[in-house]
């Protein structure tokens, strides 16, 4: 019965604190729950949902009629739970999440909105509101070499990375910097990135300038 359902998404309701529900959620009686809330969406669209019921679940908190919204929602919200255990935006392209929420893919997706002019300036906003969040693959992947640059000019006093030299953490740093070189011989590398490496310290020069 309707009843019987709308019971299931109170109990989800008092358990997550929100009426955002998977598409693909079941319970684990093995209910699916998200096909049914769908369901319901579909049925006050064609009209064939009574008043109560659609007052009913507008009571509940989260609720939504847009699942495209619902969606967006749900990303935002995985986003920012990853950046408060890993400490950064710089979600990895396949990643997704312990619910099962494919929050790699979601934010490949409101990047190539934003690129295409396809977002709204609130969600702009919003996503430029969290910590450490780019537009840019490629910046972020910049970004994240030249960190790892600034730890080993910490640690050696200097620049000259060796080829083969791979950090701690497992990041081809010795690549990452030829790269950088052939870019710059090849007039390929931004002023603003020239300068940031020529910025280090002076033994660092060779960097950029290694003739």
């Amino acid at each position: 019965s309707w009843n019987f359902w709308f019971g299931l998404l109170e109990a989800y309701v008092r358990e997550s604190g929100s009426a955002w529900v998977s598409a693909k959620h079941v319970t684990r009686d093995g209910y699916k729950l998200g096909m049914w809330i769908n369901g319901q969406r579909n049925a006050k669209l064609n009209g064939q949902l009574s008043e109560e019921h659609i007052r009913r679940l507008e009571s509940l908190p989260g609720w939504v009629w847009d699942a495209y919204k619902e969606k967006w929602e749900t990303g935002l919200a995985a986003l920012l739970d990853y950046v408060r255990v890993h400490g950064d935006a710089k979600v990895p392209m396949k990643y997704v999440t312990p619910q099962g929420f494919g929050l790699g893919g979601w934010i490949s997706t409101a990047r190539r909105k934003k690129s295409q002019n396809q977002i709204s300036l609130d969600r702009v906003i919003r996503l430029e509101a969290v910590p450490g969040w780019s537009w840019s693959v490629l910046e972020d992947s910049w970004e994240t070499g030249f960190q790892v640059l600034e730890e080993f000019v910490a640690k050696t006093g200097h620049a000259r990375v060796p080829t083969t030299y791979v950090a701690p953490e497992g990041y081809k740093l010795g690549d990452w910097v030829d790269r950088q070189r052939g870019m710059q011989l090849e007039k390929r590398l931004s002023t603003s990135r020239a300068a940031r490496l020529s910025g280090l310290p002076v033994k660092s020069r060779e960097l950029i300038n290694p003739l």
